[in-house]
């Protein structure tokens, strides 16, 4: 291993253990930052129209708030566990990434470094951002917005090299935008609102923008084989049910991490 290769994956690697230790106290300040913005946002919903509602209508909107702003999977065994697979999680990713990156020698070197960065901080907003959905089941538009921007700059780095990248971003972005629209039109029409979320929605648009093409067919590919198996996880376990929520975050990162790098992993079959 030359030194370059060695050098990459190792500050992929420090970069994974670093990071990986803070991601859960991350994580959890992301949560309390939004549970105290959504409630003084209801807060003040309520004082403009209390008058309007009085009492009965004040009772009614603070239940609603409470139930609005409920943890899920906050025990004591599910925050040590996270404690513990969060940065285990986050060295595995960026050391594969790196690795991965490290071994392609054909691809020039200063496209290995940027992708190499670009990868290992999607691997701490995957995390950061797919345990946050667990706890609250949102995605924050901070975060959505983060992405974004790193996408965006990613996207015209790689334009420069390759100009017609951008042209396969936007072509992406317009792929998931049809397709995820009719997914929230069906949901909205035969499901009563139940179905692919906003957050959901906004996120996939980024993504497929940032993988690009041939990313995106890795992308689809990679979220499909995610969705099927937390299905028949859920399946064995008799808890599977077509109205049931589930942490669409963590398949769409999942997603974004395989179609950002399965084009450059040394021997893997391409499709395109």
């Amino acid at each position: 291993m030359s030194t370059v290769m060695l050098s990459i994956f190792s500050l992929a690697c420090i970069y994974g253990i670093i990071l990986g230790i803070f991601l859960d106290k991350i994580s959890w300040k992301v949560v309390d930052y939004k549970r105290e913005q959504r409630r003084q946002a209801d807060e003040g919903k309520d004082g403009a129209k209390q008058k309007d509602e009085g009492k009965d209508g004040a009772k009614q909107k603070e239940g609603k708030r409470a139930k609005e702003l409920t943890l899920h999977c906050a025990d004591d065994r599910s925050r040590k566990l996270a404690r513990i697979l969060l940065p285990i999680l986050h060295l595995l990713l960026c050391g594969i990434g790196g690795g991965i990156l490290a071994l392609n020698e054909t691809i020039p070197l200063a496209v290995r470094i940027t992708l190499a960065i670009v990868f290992c901080l999607f691997a701490s907003i995957a995390l950061i951002s797919s345990w946050v959905d667990i706890l609250i089941r949102i995605i924050p538009n901070e975060i959505v917005l983060i992405v974004a921007a790193l996408g965006i700059v990613f996207r015209i780095v790689c334009a420069i090299t390759d100009p017609w990248s951008l042209l396969g971003g936007f072509a992406s972005f317009a792929l998931t935008l049809g397709m995820f629209s009719l997914a929230m039109f069906i949901g909205r029409k035969r499901w009563n609102g139940r179905g692919v979320g906003a957050g959901d929605f906004k996120l996939a648009m980024i993504a497929s923008f940032i993988v690009g093409f041939p990313g995106i067919a890795y992308f689809y590919m990679a979220l499909c084989v995610a969705m099927l198996v937390y299905f028949a996880y859920m399946i064995a376990r008799r808890s599977f049910g077509f109205f049931v929520w589930f942490p669409m975050c963590s398949f769409l990162m999942i997603a974004l991490l395989v179609g950002l790098i399965y084009s450059y992993i040394p021997g893997a079959p391409l499709l395109f």
